[in-house]
């Protein structure tokens, strides 16, 4: 049988002969379909700076997801709230507060509340770009 790489990682394990369509349908309108550009600057130096320098993982990951938010609505900045962020990028909400926290304190990410408890709007900023 002849599968595209993506159709056979989405195998039912108790039938091997089936192909689960609905996670072939997710994985592919999600992965395929959308493609986001990212800079060479986030993956060669921003993650080893975040990963490696500030020991904040959670960093990266909220800053990569909240880039592609802001590209897939095409908007500068993008309203979430933790919760969102955390089921999004399968981290727990408090390291998602810690991500925040290091990407704000290193200007590379600008929370914005219109009130104290309004969900935030996050805008991704880009400072290597002139």
């Amino acid at each position: 049988m002849n599968l595209p790489p993506l159709i056979m990682g989405s195998r039912i394990q108790d039938r091997p002969q089936r192909v689960n369509l609905f996670s072939f349908t997710i994985c592919h309108n999600t992965i395929v379909l959308k493609d986001i550009a990212v800079d060479d600057y986030v993956i060669s130096v921003l993650m080893r700076d975040l990963v490696g320098h500030d020991r904040c993982p959670s960093a990266f990951l909220v800053y990569l997801h909240l880039w592609g938010e802001c590209e897939r609505q095409s908007k500068p900045g993008v309203q979430a709230s933790h919760q969102t962020m955390a089921e999004a990028t399968g981290l727990s909400k408090s390291a998602v507060q810690t991500g925040i926290r290091c990407l704000v304190g290193r200007k590379l990410l600008r929370a914005y509340k219109a009130t104290p408890t309004a969900t935030p709007e996050y805008k991704v900023l880009r400072t290597w770009r002139r």
